[in-house]
């Protein structure tokens, strides 16, 4: 892996140039790959939601610090990581259903569950067996709408302990290169697997790319856009607004210094009746470079009423601890200036 050096003072200055926007990148790129990040990305805490705990989450950690341990997979580095201020996890409230737990597959470690449900390092329903996760991968990294990159435990080569994963473009169904969103394309690559996909696999891909874990269950995503092609995409599809109620970034993990130059961009920019559909948040994402911490875990839950187990996948974020915001107030007020047909009535007088 790359060791990277501290960034310069004059590097993190705020500006609003192509060139500045290439060593962001480049910088996040070198950056992802240093063995300091694992301490940034890795924490094996699960927060319970609402301040309530499931029944996986009431275990003694110290009996289920490794909630793999009995599937018998081999043990790998792992680093507590950050815990303090605005650096802690935010569980996401949108959860997603995995199975009913039947009677005789119950346990209190859901991922022991999972084990007798699904094939080996299998993370998602099989509905598929010739769809597996780098199936999906391979759909978004050949239509060009993300940048993946994995990094492995220097121990256990086929361990990946954490990932980063660029958005490039998002396909909206009118977009899609095909007659009918159920045709077929075939992939110009990969062979091993399906040889085709249509757009509900696209669809499908931006939820069963994430679907990796370690045997600590510690593995991380750094998720961000591309600010420079991200802004070529027509129209963002509605269910992309999903995907980003349960992986997107929350003012919840933000911290006061740049909560306050979010809400100025709130204040004084009124975007293009064309892009109002957009969740403020993520369209601040999309033209500030701000990136975040992802995590997914398996978790017990009841239907209501029928007290019935089930396994949900849920998901928590965080602040990447590593990262040096270069944004300013007066970066975004720059931005909007050269936005004048977008400014808010009070901005024009000033």
């Amino acid at each position: 892996m790359v060791k990277t050096t501290e960034p310069s003072k004059d590097s993190l200055k705020p500006q609003t140039s192509d060139k500045t926007q290439e060593e962001i990148k480049k910088w996040i790129e070198e950056l992802s790959q240093s063995p300091e990040v694992i301490k940034a990305l890795q924490f094996k805490a699960i927060v319970p939601a609402y301040g309530t705990a499931s029944l996986s989450q009431t275990v003694d950690s110290k009996d289920l610090s490794n909630p793999l341990k009995a599937v018998g997979l081999p043990k790998i580095q792992s680093s507590h990581g950050y815990n303090t201020g605005f650096y802690k996890w935010y569980l996401k409230p949108a959860f997603e259903f995995e199975i009913e737990v039947e009677h005789g597959f119950n346990n209190i470690n859901p991922w022991e569950v999972i084990r007798k449900y699904y094939p080996e390092n299998w993370y998602f329903t099989p509905k598929n067996i010739l769809k597996p996760q780098d199936y999906y991968q391979s759909i978004l990294e050949e239509t060009g709408s993300v940048k993946v990159k994995h990094n492995f435990d220097k121990n256990h080569k086929e361990i990946i302990v954490y990932s980063s994963i660029q958005i490039k473009s998002v396909m909206h169904p009118k977009d899609w290169p095909a007659p009918n969103l159920y045709t077929e394309i075939a992939f110009k690559k990969l062979k091993r697997y399906s040889t085709s996909y249509n757009y509900f696999d696209y669809v499908n891909a931006w939820t069963n790319i994430f679907s990796i874990q370690n045997p600590t269950t510690t593995h991380s995503w750094l998720i961000y856009f591309d600010q420079q092609t991200i802004k070529t995409v027509t129209r963002f599809p509605n269910w992309f607004f999903t995907w980003w109620q349960s992986r997107g970034i929350t003012e919840d993990i933000l911290s006061q210094e740049l909560l306050h130059i979010y809400q100025y961009f709130k204040t004084n920019y009124k975007p293009p009746q064309n892009e109002k559909y957009i969740p403020p948040l993520m369209y601040f994402c999309i033209n500030f470079f701000l990136p975040w911490v992802y995590q997914w875990y398996f978790d017990f839950q009841y239907v209501t009423e029928l007290n019935i187990p089930v396994i949900v996948k849920k998901h928590k974020i965080k602040w990447w601890g590593s990262f040096r915001n270069p944004t300013t107030e007066e970066t975004v007020k720059q931005w909007i200036i050269k936005r004048p047909n977008f400014l808010k009535p009070h901005m024009l007088v000033n």
